[in-house]
């Protein structure tokens, strides 16, 4: 099986903490992030009632000292990777750069290249 990335930004290995909570329900959780672009963030997580399609509200902590930055997205995908652990995609509800730059700043010292 031929798989075709479809992303439009390149991802970041990026490692911090992520606050969420579901837009419907406003059940919250934990996460670490895993990877981020301009257009998605990849999580892990120990809660495992998260589907597809779900709208989220995410905050991000960026290690920097500063405040979170707060980014509405839309679960794409999730897979349990082990157990107790739940992978998941999700995709930002806009394109905001200039709220993210923190986090694709390289001389905050917590982006790893790959």
């Amino acid at each position: 099986m031929i798989v075709v990335d479809k992303r439009l930004f390149e991802r970041f290995k990026v490692s911090f903490m992520v606050g969420f909570s579901d837009c419907a329900t406003q059940v919250s959780g934990k996460a670490v992030s895993y990877d981020i672009s301009a257009g998605g963030i990849r999580l892990n997580s120990v809660s495992q009632n998260i589907k597809p399609l779900e709208r989220l509200m995410l905050r991000l902590g960026v290690p920097d000292g500063k405040e979170v930055i707060l980014k509405a997205a839309r679960v794409v995908w999730t897979r349990l990777e082990t157990l107790h652990t739940l992978e998941m995609g999700l995709e930002f509800d806009e394109l905001n750069l200039f709220n993210l730059w923190r986090v694709f700043d390289r001389n905050a010292g917590f982006l790893s290249e790959e």
